[in-house]
């Protein structure tokens, strides 16, 4: 799981990984809508990324909203997310 602040920024980039977004849940406590998490995965394959979007406007520190994540791609530079790419 990773926290995130924008919804529509994140999926962009785990768009642009080759990721497919998949499904959302929204998460309602007490009648008040507290989080919706995200739901991404590469395509044919079943595992999935948990995104959870907190509505209470919280931000997070560098390295306190994941524990680690890792995701490989055939070539970075033609991400046009990524610096320096085409």
């Amino acid at each position: 799981m990773v926290r995130i602040t924008d919804p529509e920024r994140s999926r962009a980039f785990y768009v642009a990984l080759g990721m497919e977004f998949r499904r959302e849940l929204p998460i309602v406590r007490d009648g008040q809508l507290e989080a919706t998490n995200y739901f991404f995965g590469f395509p044919g394959q079943e595992e999935e990324l948990e995104l959870t979007f907190n509505h209470d406007g919280r931000s997070y520190e560098l390295g306190t909203a994941y524990g680690h994540i890792a995701v490989g791609v055939e070539d970075s530079s033609s991400i046009s997310w990524f610096p320096g790419s085409s």
